[in-house]
């Protein structure tokens, strides 16, 4: 529930990825500003509680790293709440790519994000290679 308003869990699983200003100013454009402020708030108030580690991640980064793969993460989050879920799940020292809210000024679904973390790490495309990206809402 968002202001009295009820919110289904399979609708916000469709805000997953969205920027917190994108999610709010469309559902609730006049509360923007401190729904972002209330929201930034409690995700640290509660991250170390609510956030769990996936099993096999670390494996997987290292996994991947050792076989040549470059690896990084974009996210929709602004930078210091992604370094401490980073951080939280065991993966701040895998994760050598970091493409936070601030580095772009557009956005998921925009590909603004990829493209800056492809540029941090010296491509210009994917040219064959394979990205992996979760879709919106999972």
């Amino acid at each position: 529930m968002i202001l009295g308003t009820p919110v289904s869990a399979d609708e916000s699983r469709h805000w997953i990825g969205q920027t917190l200003h994108d999610t709010f100013s469309t559902h609730f454009p006049q509360h923007t500003d401190d729904l972002v402020v209330a929201y930034q708030a409690w995700n640290e108030a509660n991250l170390e509680r609510l956030v769990q580690r996936y099993e096999g991640m670390v494996d997987l980064f290292v996994a991947l790293q050792d076989a040549g793969v470059a690896t990084g993460v974009v996210t929709s989050k602004r930078r210091l709440p992604a370094l401490a879920t980073l951080g939280h799940v065991g993966l701040l020292d895998r994760v050598p790519v970091l493409t936070a809210n601030e580095d772009t000024a557009r956005h998921k679904p925009a590909p603004d994000p990829l493209l800056h973390a492809l540029h941090v790490i010296g491509r210009r495309s994917l040219s064959g290679r394979r990205c992996w990206c979760r879709p919106a809402g999972t």
